[in-house]
């Protein structure tokens, strides 16, 4: 295996994901999207 590569296809794909998987909202209220809908971080437990 050559390290090169393998650091070649990580940076890449580092930079394909850096703008589709970190929502364009403050990171302290980062949360996950499921069928297209924002799904709070700390959602209430009632």
């Amino acid at each position: 295996m050559n390290p090169e590569l393998d650091d070649g296809r990580c940076a890449a794909l580092q930079r394909e994901t850096d703008h589709v998987d970190v929502p364009q909202i403050d990171p302290a209220r980062r949360s996950l999207t499921f069928n297209g809908s924002i799904v709070p971080a700390n959602p209430p437990h009632r």
